[in-house]
């Protein structure tokens, strides 16, 4: 009770307070929040997606991913890349022809950080699109990101799109999905790496999360099965939930646990079965 009420009390705080204050000055993550107040996961029988019953306005989804919901560091420099980026790129490495990728898309790119060294060791065509103005800015000075842009490009294709920690935060899953495979060229790969939803989450309020959509592998299926892609590989990494949630352990090693709390996959044209 007292944490619903607490809950409350942020939301007519946030409600009340100017939303330009809320953009320029630091805020408790918890007043920001509470845009996702007395929201409940609800999940579709039939592809297997759940999602929140009231998903926060655009616009205070931008404001949120514009202050404290932009968690990437714009601060690195190019040649330092972070343990999972380079972890993600010996998977893509490990299960695609790299050689054979001339262009890539990383939706909700943040600093961009696959997409520059796909460029490094690849001389990958890399257009990133991210809705943080403060991303855009620092995307825009990095010479390895040949093209910025806030939403997706029309009539172009991409031989590899990438959506790393991304989908679950999107204003609306299904609508991106149809994006992402209007966008892929006839022989693309579509790269996700996403938390990984099961019944150990569920026990959380919608509030905490703060997620907007819940994605597993009985979601993966349902999108490969639209369009007769392939899943190339299906990999698990990092701890169980509940030791997550429980012990707060951390960390993003493979794992074979499908109870772990980050999935890994690759859909495309290959025969390789996982």
């Amino acid at each position: 009770f007292k944490k619903k009420f607490l809950f409350f009390i942020y939301n007519i705080i946030f409600f009340l307070c100017p939303k330009s204050l809320l953009k320029s000055k630091k805020f408790p993550k918890r007043i920001l929040l509470s845009i996702w107040y007395n929201s409940k996961i609800i999940t579709c029988p039939h592809c297997g997606l759940s999602s929140l019953d009231k998903l926060p306005s655009n616009k205070n989804l931008n404001l949120w991913y514009n202050t404290i919901g932009n968690t990437t560091s714009v601060n690195q420099s190019s040649d330092s890349f972070t343990e999972r980026t380079i972890s993600q790129f010996k998977y893509l490495k490990k299960n695609i022809d790299l050689s054979q990728v001339r262009s890539c898309l990383e939706f909700g790119a943040g600093n961009g950080e696959l997409s520059q060294l796909l460029k490094i060791k690849y001389s990958i065509e890399t257009t990133a699109i991210d809705i943080s103005e403060q991303s855009i800015k620092y995307l825009k000075r990095n010479n390895l990101i040949d093209h910025v842009e806030k939403i997706f490009p029309k009539n172009i294709t991409y031989d590899i799109i990438i959506c790393s920690h991304i989908l679950h935060l999107v204003d609306n899953f299904p609508q991106i999905i149809n994006k992402i495979e209007n966008a892929l060229s006839s022989t693309g790969y579509f790269f996700i790496e996403s938390p990984n939803i099961n019944s150990e989450y569920f026990h959380l309020d919608g509030q905490d999360t703060p997620y907007l959509w819940f994605i597993n592998k009985k979601v993966v299926d349902y999108i490969s099965k639209r369009k007769n892609n392939n899943i190339i590989d299906f990999s698990f990494f990092g701890p169980k939930w509940k030791d997550y949630i429980s012990k707060g352990i951390k960390h993003e090693k493979p794992t074979q646990l499908e109870d772990s709390i980050i999935f890994r996959t690759i859909l495309g044209i290959s025969n390789i079965n996982y």
